[in-house]
């Protein structure tokens, strides 16, 4: 089974602070969702060393107001360790980890992970950028959006 991983932070850097992190297990070749999956909204308190940017937190007020709850509401807060305990538990049993920003999600996993003295995600090694499978539908297969959104 693959993983598909998404988080929202309020900077861009590796050491940005994470205020989402969402993940759900797959079968990129079969339909449906199996029922492991992980969501949690991480408290700012337990990532004192994250970096916030003044550009990022101006890009999320101009959200709109169900993405800014989701992301700032207070409510069902977890600890950032915890959190990436969990999350390491569902990545250490799946064959690929898919993201939509490969390079922006899982650096700034690698770097929480490192700081929590958590396992290293580093040796996973197996990525999948759905950028490129969604690149490859619009212009090999001529489809403007995956079709499970459709």
């Amino acid at each position: 089974m693959d993983l598909m991983i998404d988080i929202e932070t309020l900077a861009t850097g590796p050491d940005a602070m994470v205020m989402t992190i969402a993940a759900q297990v797959f079968d990129p070749l079969s339909t449906g969702w199996p029922d492991r999956h992980f969501y949690a909204r991480v408290t700012p308190e337990s990532q004192p060393n994250r970096k916030t940017d003044d550009t990022t937190i101006e890009w999320w007020a101009q959200q709109g107001p169900e993405a800014q709850r989701e992301v700032f509401e207070e409510v069902g807060r977890r600890d950032l360790h915890d959190c990436l305990d969990e999350l390491g538990k569902l990545i250490w049993q799946s064959d690929r980890i898919w993201a939509n920003g490969i390079c922006f999600d899982m650096n700034i996993l690698e770097h929480a992970f490192k700081e929590h003295g958590i396992p290293s995600l580093g040796s996973f090694g197996v990525y999948v950028m759905l950028e490129l499978f969604m690149l490859f539908g619009q212009i090999v297969l001529n489809l403007n959006q995956p079709a499970t959104m459709r």
